[in-house]
């Protein structure tokens, strides 16, 4: 049962999103959603498994100008939190992706280990130097490590953006990944079409090895593409082991 989310007149999207739920507590994850921002910090501080929460979604601040923002969070059977993502919609009309984060990049830096302030390069790429409008940030996003597999991060992914057009339906969404994952198609896996690469970079204090984040987007276009695809299928696919 989905609790503390607006609920508009899109009965489909509604139904969707109560059947995706009821699929992950199939998979042993029960959802929540919400837009108490403190609650939401306070059970991430909660869970030291998951690294600390980013400064877009710190309850005390703006949220980088947000005009709406809600998170979701996942639970076992134990009560255990298992799962987190969250979104802010950001009216960035004349305003590109790019130049978004260019002018908050600090809040995307982790807060372990510091970063070497000096080292940071932001590159916009192409298409994050274009895109403006009613944008959506969607981060925070952490998966139990015995939950990472059998396509579970897709579905999990898809029932967020699903939240996202039911409440906002944005131009378009974006989100930062670590380039690791990224070079490994982690971003296609979960239903991202879309990347550019190396979008932040900067040297870690510990090491001062380089570090990037690559650009991870949807556009208005690619979400209703994504949305017709059957999830159980696409799921399905994404649990293949890949040789």
């Amino acid at each position: 049962m989905l609790i503390d989310a607006k609920l508009a007149d899109t009965s489909d999207l509604n139904s969707e999103i109560e059947n995706l739920a009821s699929l992950l507590q199939q998979r042993g994850v029960f959802i929540r959603l919400g837009k108490d921002f403190t609650t939401f910090a306070a059970r991430i501080q909660q869970t030291p498994e998951r690294a600390p929460l980013h400064e877009q979604f710190a309850p005390d601040l703006d949220m980088d100008g947000a005009q709406s923002a809600f998170w979701i969070c996942g639970y076992d059977e134990d009560g255990d939190l298992v799962h987190t993502q969250a979104a802010h919609l950001l009216d960035l009309t004349g305003k590109s992706i790019a130049a978004h984060i260019d002018a908050h990049q600090h809040n995307y830096f982790p807060k372990s280990p510091p970063v070497i302030r000096s080292t940071v390069k932001p590159k916009a790429g192409p298409r994050s130097s274009s895109i403006d409008g009613m944008v959506a940030y969607h981060g925070e996003m952490w998966l139990r490590k015995d939950l990472r597999d059998q396509g579970t991060a897709a579905i999990l992914i898809r029932l967020g953006l699903l939240v996202m057009v039911r409440e906002w339906d944005p131009d378009a969404v974006f989100g930062l990944m670590n380039w690791s994952l990224a070079c490994r198609g982690f971003n296609m896996r979960i239903g991202y079409h879309h990347s550019e690469p190396m979008t932040v970079t900067w040297d870690r204090s510990d090491s001062r090895k380089q570090h990037q984040v690559w650009l991870v987007y949807l556009e208005r276009e690619d979400i209703k593409f994504l949305m017709q695809m059957p999830i159980v299928e696409f799921s399905a696919a994404l649990a293949n082991d890949f040789r």
